[in-house]
């Protein structure tokens, strides 16, 4: 099965105009889109069902390739929307295999609630190669970010859903933030108490409130609920780190593997070779150029 958190399949970037790869869906694979996108299907398609939520190219709908040929695959948008697509190709049209073509930065659809192998694909469009590949491996960090400790974690569970954001102190007492806090990270920052050891928040770890922790001279454990609610910079993240300050995640991303494109739709590309073994020289995961493997 095929889906996708933005738009795939057309011949031309919506946005750019630049020339793209088709899908090409064999007989018998199902896949989500939108009653827009159906249109300029050119394989024979069979429409399975129409689902509740709408995107901006119309309802989402799951098909079914009759005969091969392009396709091209949108929506849903939400990661809700991702698992109920999921569960709804699973259960009901007993596919077992899918794959999901997320969309650029968008970091949410790695949530470890997808349960899912997740392939980073990173290239020249970014900008010259030694800022690509360093984003690159920032990205990979985060993604690589290690579990916290199974004490800490059983006490996430045996509180969760008393609220958004909770300190553990070195005694492993836990108290609820106020969720009014999450609006104002100086709040935050000014409501851990000297003998806190771990924050958690369910929402997303920024800039601003490392910023804010360090200025306040608190160098805790932030415990997120996975690599898709990281949002720091190379700058903030080493800050950080070296002042004590620790990043963990509850549940980890499992990263199978990047893709690097040397081509540059927009300008320069890079010289394939030099890129791919570089990127492998950087990064502590498998690395290909599906042009080239």
């Amino acid at each position: 099965g095929i889906l996708s958190t933005g738009r795939d399949g057309e011949p031309f970037d919506a946005f750019t105009g630049a020339s793209k790869p088709r899908i090409y869906a064999s007989q018998g694979i199902h896949f989500a889109t939108t009653e827009q996108s159906l249109t300029v299907c050119e394989a024979q398609i069979e429409s399975c069902e129409g689902l509740d939520y709408t995107t901006s190219m119309g309802k989402v709908i799951i098909a079914r390739v009759a005969k091969p040929g392009a396709i091209e695959v949108a929506g849903p948008v939400s990661v809700d929307q991702c698992l109920d697509v999921i569960k709804r190709l699973r259960e009901k049209y007993k596919v077992d295999t899918i794959l999901i073509d997320g969309s650029i930065n968008r970091m949410a659809i790695t949530t470890s609630r997808l349960k899912a192998g997740v392939i980073l694909a990173t290239g020249a469009a970014l900008g010259d190669m030694e800022y690509v590949i360093r984003q690159t491996q920032l990205k990979v960090t985060m993604m690589q970010t290690r579990c916290v400790n199974a004490k800490i974690k059983e006490l996430l569970t045996e509180n969760a859903g008393k609220g958004s954001a909770l300190l553990i102190d070195r005694n492993l007492s836990v108290t609820t933030l106020p969720a009014s806090l999450l609006h104002n990270v100086k709040d935050i920052a000014k409501a851990i108490a000297d003998n806190a050891k771990y924050l958690y928040t369910d929402g997303a770890v920024s800039d601003l409130l490392i910023e804010h922790l360090l200025e306040k001279g608190k160098s805790l454990e932030i415990i997120v609920e996975d690599a898709s609610k990281i949002y720091v910079t190379e700058q903030e993240y080493k800050k950080w780190m070296s002042c004590g300050g620790h990043l963990t995640v509850k549940n980890k991303v499992n990263l199978l593997a990047v893709t690097c494109n040397p081509y540059n739709p927009t300008g320069q590309g890079f010289e394939p070779k030099r890129f791919l073994k570089t990127m492998r020289s950087r990064l502590n995961v498998p690395v290909y150029d599906v042009m080239m493997n």
